[in-house]
């Protein structure tokens, strides 16, 4: 008889995105509640180094955005 494992996930994505414009204090203010918000929602401690990727920077039209994802898994089903 085989064993196997099912699972679901769900990736969400929370932007801070910093207008253009914007004093570069507020870049700051914004990287802290990011990295603020990706340790609260992985588990890691502020004592803990963070990897190089845990958040991609993009430029857009309308200024500059910070991206932290997250993997939620909806379902686990085990054989």
């Amino acid at each position: 008889m085989a064993s196997w494992d099912r699972s679901e996930h769900t990736t969400r994505t929370v932007d801070y995105t910093i207008r253009s414009g914007s004093a570069v204090g507020e870049l700051g203010k914004a990287w802290d509640a990011a990295e603020a918000e990706y340790r609260r929602l992985h588990g890691i401690s502020d004592d803990e180094a963070l990897s190089d990727d845990w958040a991609t920077v993009h430029a857009t039209d309308d200024g500059v955005t910070i991206r932290i994802t997250v993997n939620e898994q909806v379902r686990a089903v085990t054989q």
